[in-house]
């Protein structure tokens, strides 16, 4: 299974995020304090789910 689009589309999610914030609420420190904590967990969560798919791969080819 190859997901080689992925970075492209994660991209554009954090870019749509923040220019709607900063649209919405005019530019501001808090609507880019509030961006840039969504670009950041939303990096986590594809972290984590990148390590767990990695982790369930190497458990599976050892069987």
């Amino acid at each position: 299974m190859h997901s080689q689009p992925m970075p492209a589309v994660f991209c554009f999610i954090a870019a749509a995020l923040y220019s709607g914030t900063a649209a919405a609420q005019g530019f501001s420190a808090h609507a880019a304090v509030l961006s840039l904590g969504l670009i950041v967990v939303g990096a986590l969560a594809v972290y984590v789910v990148i390590q767990i798919r990695r982790s369930l791969r190497s458990d599976l080819d050892k069987r």
